[in-house]
């Protein structure tokens, strides 16, 4: 058994050495633009837009998937879109892979329908089904999600449901009002894709939870102090970071005056919450992902470029940029200029681009950029995963 487990680890320190030297080589030959493109996530892609000079001119490293951009899709409609996406990285990225991220929760919030098999929200699932249950529901969702090329599903939400009239809990997005439970669920859902070779994006931080307002629409405040917030919202979390890799985590554009000083400053812009906070109190060094940047939760009033550039001041790794193209390109010119002036230092740029880069090695996404249609449904809709939802049931109100 010793002699098993010195291999194991002699093997995994091997690869780590590997992928840092790759790594490190990659990051010396990068320019400037091709590095701040892999900070960018664009969905919401409009027809008429230049895909060729999103990749060629920008750069950009990650895509989500919205409902924009599937729509009716069948799976293998699905498949031959992330694989013209993933060949465009390659021929201007210099080769670098794309993270390809949707909203896969369950429930309402599932941007893949036409042609999978789609579980229940997690209102339900934390409330009707076994942890075991609960992962192999992930299993399915993951199996179905890389088969078409989405290597990253922003799930599970980790929002403790405290105020039963909140924005998420109208949307049954929450497994429990109690910390521990949806502490228990969230690690069985981020193991379960783990399994199935997808990341598992870990949202919102600090908590949606307890506020009303849509984020979509408005920035919502929370009157909690910090240690209320390790006493409830953060439980998750914390748990989470001790008991599994927690490789990607969300933001919440949720202002927490007693933490930051100001009604209007997102989370998501405080270097108190995401750095002092998540980085160095609680430990973490996977990649941060802000909410889209387009929301109105994020303030907008001197332009889009101000914000995106605090975002990554204040820690994140990733902005996620759901909307219009003029604007996507907008912001890209804003971390541009802040690089250049030295607003953004080149070593707060290398790291996030380190984790990126980290994170693609180690889901082996170089190795599986491309889907094979042709064995799509072999892994989509298959009969194993319409069996466990049978098994698991479904309430009529998440049912499409």
């Amino acid at each position: 058994m010793n002699k098993i487990i010195y291999v194991i680890l002699l093997n995994l320190f091997i690869f780590a050495s590997i992928a840092n030297c790759d790594i490190k080589s990659l990051m010396e030959s990068m320019t400037v633009e091709e590095k701040i493109g892999q900070l960018f996530m664009v969905g919401g892609l409009q027809k008429g837009c230049n895909p060729e000079e999103l990749f060629g001119k920008y750069h950009f490293g990650n895509i989500f998937l919205s409902s924009m951009d599937i729509g009716k899709k069948n799976p293998a409609e699905i498949a031959e879109l992330t694989n013209s996406l993933q060949a465009l990285a390659e021929k201007y990225n210099r080769a670098i892979p794309l993270l390809v991220a949707t909203d896969q929760e369950g429930g309402k919030v599932n941007r893949i329908r036409k042609g999978a098999v789609v579980y229940p929200a997690q209102d339900y699932i934390g409330s009707k089904t076994s942890l075991k249950q609960a992962e192999n529901i992930a299993r399915c969702t993951a199996q179905q999600l890389k088969a078409v090329g989405v290597n990253v599903n922003f799930a599970p939400v980790a929002d403790i449901n405290t105020n039963k009239n909140s924005y998420l809990a109208n949307m049954g997005r929450m497994f429990s009002a109690d910390p521990q439970k949806v502490s228990d669920y969230v690690i069985k859902y981020i193991n379960g894709h783990k399994k199935e070779g997808v990341i598992a994006c870990l949202k919102h931080f600090p908590g949606y939870g307890d506020v009303n307002p849509d984020p979509h629409k408005s920035l919502p405040v929370t009157n909690k102090t910090y240690d209320e917030l390790l006493e409830c919202e953060l439980i998750p979390y914390i748990n989470a970071f001790k008991k599994t890799q927690v490789d990607m985590l969300m933001t919440a554009h949720i202002a927490v005056p007693k933490i930051t000083g100001s009604q209007t400053m997102p989370a998501t812009i405080a270097a108190e919450i995401m750095d002092d906070i998540l980085r160095n109190d609680l430990e973490y060094d996977g990649v941060i992902v802000t909410d889209d940047v387009n929301m109105g939760g994020i303030p907008k009033k001197s332009g889009i470029g101000s914000p995106v550039v605090q975002c990554i001041n204040a820690g994140v790794d990733i902005v996620l940029f759901v909307g219009r193209e003029k604007a996507q390109k907008n912001a890209w010119e804003a971390v541009y200029s802040a690089v250049k002036s030295g607003e953004i230092s080149m070593v707060r740029l290398n790291k996030s681009v380190e984790r990126i880069l980290a994170l693609k090695y180690k889901y082996a996404i170089y190795k599986g950029r491309y889907v094979d249609i042709n064995n799509i449904n072999s892994a989509v809709n298959t009969p194993k995963q319409r069996k466990l939802l049978i098994k698991v049931g479904s309430p009529r109100k998440n049912r499409h």
